[in-house]
């Protein structure tokens, strides 16, 4: 189920990327996460640590002279593991998260990036708006750099982590900090046919 999943996230994410133009940019990012000290019923999760891989597509919403703000919409795959009474454990999970940041130009090359991430605290195959608990939705603080190789392709790293204060058990799947590395490319896909007459 989670592969059919994120086949369909992929192709609505392609579909949105047909249609884009220049303030658009689909990026991919994977990096390590952790978890430093969790807890399970009292009893410590020990090497609670695992891998990410996000994709998505960002849109500049706002530009101003010395900085602009970026909304985008993110599939977000988590494969983690740890160890509990001695034995080992592994879970991974799909779900769907939505970037806020604000970027800040350093020089022609480099730009800065702070904002959050808003993501719904469900497996995707689950996903809706609806505010179960408390716990429903994730916050997470994110920053990175961004290094412009051409006017199309950029790389990007940086770090995030979790702002809520939320039960242990919630971060098994998707742990409460991680280093991201990654590439995107600004797209300009449809333009306009202009008929010379």
């Amino acid at each position: 189920m989670k592969i059919y999943s994120l086949l369909i996230t992929i192709s609505i994410l392609f579909v949105l990327t047909g249609q884009a133009q220049s303030k658009h940019a689909l990026f991919l990012s994977t990096g390590y996460t952790y978890n430093t000290s969790i807890r399970i019923n009292g009893e410590e999760v020990k090497d609670s640590e695992g891998y990410v891989l996000n994709y998505g597509l960002n849109y500049r919403i706002l530009q101003f002279k010395t900085f602009s703000t970026e909304i985008g919409l993110a599939g977000k795959t988590i494969f983690s593991s740890g160890e509990l009474r001695r034995e080992r454990f592994s879970a991974n999970t799909l779900r769907l998260a939505m970037p806020i940041k604000f970027v800040v130009p350093v020089s022609k090359k480099w730009s800065a990036t702070s904002g959050f991430i808003f993501q719904n605290n469900v497996d995707i195959s689950e996903f809706d708006f609806r505010l179960r608990d408390k716990y429903s939705w994730r916050v997470d603080f994110a920053t990175e750099a961004r290094y412009t190789i051409n006017k199309y392709w950029y790389l990007t790293g940086g770090f995030a982590l979790n702002l809520r204060d939320m039960p242990d058990a919630y971060f098994i799947n998707d742990p409460k900090a991680s280093f991201q590395i990654g590439i995107a490319r600004h797209t300009v896909i449809l333009k306009k046919n202009k008929n010379k007459l």
